[in-house]
């Protein structure tokens, strides 16, 4: 939102107050504060405010337009029903049209518990202010009891431009509420639905039928930023509420869901009502109490019987954040026979350490997209005892690799997982390969005789050369062809949780530093310690001479 800035300083020039001088010594001095009472009856009067503001530089600070006026600032929040009521007053005045010029507004309102307003706001501005709204989120509603009229569901249809809409910390009777009003905004493209609450189950009222214009609604993203232990924020009621919802618009490409509100069961059946699901985004676990609660609000007539599982063959990003290993490999299970070339993103975040099952599940998944993969993305936060990864040698046309990895401060482990890291790429067009490795508190024995989960054994050491050779192979000589920032190695360390351990955590520099000195010395690698990058003081140091010793000297001590 811009303003008519031609009867105004220019925005950056800086006007300091001065008080007012007069033209003859006779004329009384009048005090600055009847200034301010005088211009502050001007205040819903821009053009008159306006002219006032010529006049000296008293009444240019005196004479106090609307922040979001002088800024142009076109993200509008109000969480205060008077605020508001104040606005739409000035934007209703007719004189002061012309002193706005609305290009991608967007509205947040924040409704106040003890003076509700949300559900009357369309009536109260201009049908030119709703006609030039493109973003609109509304928070904290209660319409358990207090609902929008119909009144305001017409004037919803205002919002001709109107894209995305965002319901956060919402509670609602049932479903019928918010798809009323999703079904009385015509251009809508997205719905954000966050923490979102029913009471009652749902049912298929609905004052606004769904019109095709909602065609054009292609994206539906529902997630709780609630933790686990919040029971009102999950069960039967929320989940059946929330699906339900979905289910009325089928033209949806990008879906992302929150699986703490579904079941497997509901997570299959959804994704079969989607024929052209192009973007497939899921975070956290399956809520198990789901499946023993009840199944959803619609059967399998419902889903439209020509919708088969062969539509999932058009997914194109895939995405699995915070989620468990048993959660992830089920998922993986169920969408594995659909996965075609036409994936070319993958992303699976874990929040605990990957099963042997898991990795062969992903593996398969990344030889099935074969050369159609060109982003990956893996991280797993608590370990990995099998020191290895999914292979990527399928994928001839990587450009971007993300993988993070938790290990133990352990040589042989870490020289394990990115030797199977290094050596499985084989695509000659990456540009960005990113290696976040994160080293974990040593576990102790659980009783003195026992070995540590990795103990330094000969077959654990990988000679210096033999990792070396891995990475001279060809494969990644463009990056030393075209050092830039659009083709990058970085590798990331990080030690936050051995901190304590000086001399363990310089031997772990020293290492990788011995590790990567050929990528070091052709100067295309970013080497990161805890966002410091120089490695000038680890350069003389050897892998024998430090990490080895250290690393036996702990063992020695826990044992």
């Amino acid at each position: 939102m811009a303003a008519d800035r031609s009867q105004e300083q220019p925005p950056h020039t800086r006007v300091d107050f001065r008080p007012p001088t007069y033209v003859s010594d006779t004329y009384p001095r009048l005090p600055l504060e009847l200034f301010e009472l005088i211009l502050d009856y001007l205040r819903l009067d821009l053009p008159a405010l306006m002219r006032c503001r010529l006049v000296c530089r008293a009444w240019y600070c005196t004479a106090r337009l609307p922040p979001f006026l002088l800024t142009g600032e076109s993200n509008l929040r109000f969480t205060r029903r008077n605020a508001f009521e104040e606005f739409a007053r000035l934007i209703g005045v007719r004189g002061n049209r012309s002193y706005f010029r609305f290009s991608e507004l967007a509205l947040t309102l924040v409704d106040d518990p003890t003076h509700r307003f949300v559900h009357l706001w369309a009536l109260q501005v201009p049908e030119y202010f709703l006609s030039g709204l493109r973003v609109l989120a509304l928070a904290e509603l209660n319409w358990t009891t207090t609902r929008p009229h119909a009144r305001f569901l017409r004037r919803l249809s205002h919002c001709v431009t109107l894209v995305q809409l965002t319901l956060s910390g919402c509670r609602f009777r049932n479903a019928s509420v918010p798809r009323n009003v999703i079904n009385s905004l015509p251009s809508l493209e997205a719905i954000w639905l966050w923490d979102t609450r029913f009471d009652d189950l749902p049912t298929s009222l609905s004052l606004i039928p769904p019109t095709i214009a909602h065609q054009s609604l292609k994206y539906i993203r529902i997630r709780s930023t609630s933790g686990n232990d919040l029971a009102d924020s999950f069960g039967s009621v929320h989940s059946q509420n929330l699906l339900s919802l979905c289910i009325q618009y089928q033209n949806i490409t990008t879906l992302g869901l929150d699986l703490r509100y579904v079941s497997p069961s509901h997570l299959q059946r959804v994704l079969r009502h989607y024929h052209g699901l192009s973007e497939l985004w899921l975070n956290n676990a399956f809520d198990p109490t789901l499946e023993l609660e009840g199944g959803l609000p619609f059967d399998e007539a419902d889903l439209g019987g020509q919708h088969t599982e062969q539509h999932l063959r058009t997914l194109s990003v895939f995405t699995l954040q915070d989620t468990s290993t048993v959660c992830a490999l089920h998922i993986l299970r169920l969408i594995t026979p659909y996965i075609s070339r036409n994936l070319y993103e993958l992303t699976i975040e874990l929040v605990d350490r990957p099963s042997a099952a898991l990795l062969r599940s992903v593996t398969r998944v990344l030889e099935l997209t074969g050369p159609g993969l060109t982003r990956m993305k893996w991280t797993n936060e608590k370990g990995n005892v099998l020191d290895a990864v999914p292979c990527t040698s399928s994928n001839t046309s990587l450009r971007r690799l993300m993988i993070t990895l938790c290990l133990e401060p352990s040589p042989g482990s870490t020289q394990r997982c990115l030797t199977a890291v290094l050596a499985n790429i084989t695509s000659p067009h990456l540009r960005s390969l990113i290696i976040s490795i994160n080293f974990l508190q040593p576990p102790s024995p659980s009783s003195p005789g026992e070995d540590r989960p990795m103990t330094m054994t000969n077959d654990a050491r990988h000679s210096r050369s033999a990792f070396h050779r891995v990475l001279a192979r060809e494969v990644f000589d463009h990056f030393a062809d075209n050092i830039s920032s659009a083709r990058s190695i970085i590798i990331h360390v990080s030690t936050r949780q051995i901190r304590e351990d000086t001399v363990l955590v310089s031997a772990i520099h020293a290492h990788m530093v011995d590790l990567f000195a050929p990528w070091l010395r052709r100067g295309f690698l970013a080497l990161d310690f805890e966002g410091r990058r120089d490695v000038s003081q680890y350069a003389n140091q050897s892998f024998s001479s430090s990490f080895s010793k250290v690393y036996r000297r702990i063992r020695d001590i826990r044992h």
